[in-house]
């Protein structure tokens, strides 16, 4: 809803309305790997490609003119279709870090086989189940703690023999391994006893959630005539005692020294934050339309599958998302906030 909001370049009628701005416009086309249009102040639009430096900086080049005025030069498909023989360069390879999908894998890392039913077999059976029945960001998160604690511990399990050792040894597994940051899978393990307060009720929360998916798929598995008796059911126990965490609230002050310190566009989504209490990628997700001036509330669609809900705004953020609103580019609903 802002001038900072990420156009869709391959609509060339978007392309036509972008404004002169000291940086590009980008579209993503796998990670590290970018297509953008640079707007020039004369007005001339011109097709750059972006890629991301193993030591952190990038690599940019100007492909062709993308537009003159109102005429199109040159498409978006010919524009990626150069970007990607740019990335292939050698001297550009060479310095690249590596790319990688755009979004969240959607499957898990085992094709489960043989006529032994496994706890790999169950998993696969509950990620196709939730592909259908739960909200994406949800099954997304589901399938990367899959993939991450229960695939490499349990999978190979025959289900029927899955007991109270297994479910033992796989807490104590989980409590010891740090979470995964980025795509790097971490190597050091800390034992219990050296775990911080905060660092285990954090990994007592990830291991509740991941007894979660267990039963629901030895649930299914039940259901479906798998299991021969319960108990591989029974021997799956939440851990206790995991409190919330602290709650720090922030003073106007420490507002202030916190927005002073932000990128100009990253200080937008400070403050909807600040002013709504909604998530990041709530507000990210939201629309020109899910601002109501008449009531001056902003209705928040829940990635995570809760109820949807209206936010009823004080007046300085009135005044604030109706300044995004006069801001914003495009008059119809699919530009972003």
């Amino acid at each position: 809803m802002h001038e900072n909001w990420r156009p869709d370049l391959s609509d060339e009628s978007v392309v036509l309305l972008l404004k002169p701005r000291c940086s590009a416009y980008y579209n993503i086309l796998q990670y590290c790997r970018h297509i953008g249009v640079d707007v020039v102040n004369d007005g001339k639009k011109y097709w750059v490609a972006r890629v991301r430096r193993k030591d952190g900086g990038y690599l940019r080049k100007r492909l062709c003119i993308a537009a003159d005025g109102d005429y199109i030069a040159n498409d978006f498909a010919h524009a990626v279709k150069l970007a990607e023989e740019w990335f292939q360069w050698p001297s550009i390879a060479a310095l690249a870090a590596e790319a990688y999908q755009v979004g969240s894998r959607r499957d898990i890392n085992i094709c489960p086989i043989g006529s032994v039913f496994t706890v790999g077999h169950a998993l696969r059976d509950y990620v196709d189940w939730k592909l259908i029945a739960a909200t994406r960001s949800h099954f997304e998160t589901i399938v990367s703690l899959i993939n991450y604690h229960l695939v490499p511990r349990v999978s190979h399990i025959p289900l029927n023999q899955f007991d109270g050792v297994h479910f033992h040894k796989l807490a104590v597994d989980v409590l010891q391994t740090p979470p995964k940051l980025g795509r790097k899978d971490p190597t050091i393990k800390l034992e219990i006893r050296e775990l911080s307060q905060d660092q285990l009720r954090r990994r007592k929360k990830t291991f509740n959630a991941l007894v979660s998916i267990l039963r629901g798929a030895f649930d299914l598995a039940w259901e479906r005539g798998h299991l021969e008796d319960d108990r591989p059911r029974r021997c799956l126990q939440r851990l206790p005692n995991v409190d919330r965490p602290r709650v720090i609230f922030l003073n106007r002050q420490e507002c202030r020294t916190l927005l002073a310190n932000s990128r100009p566009d990253f200080s937008k989504l400070i403050r909807g934050a600040l002013y709504t209490g909604c998530r990041a990628s709530e507000l990210v997700a939201m629309r020109v339309r899910d601002y109501c001036q008449n009531t001056s509330s902003l209705f928040v669609a829940s990635p995570k599958g809760r109820r949807t809900r209206h936010v009823i705004l004080p007046s300085e953020a009135q005044h604030f998302f109706a300044a995004l609103l006069l801001r914003c580019q495009r008059p119809v609903c699919s530009a972003r906030m």
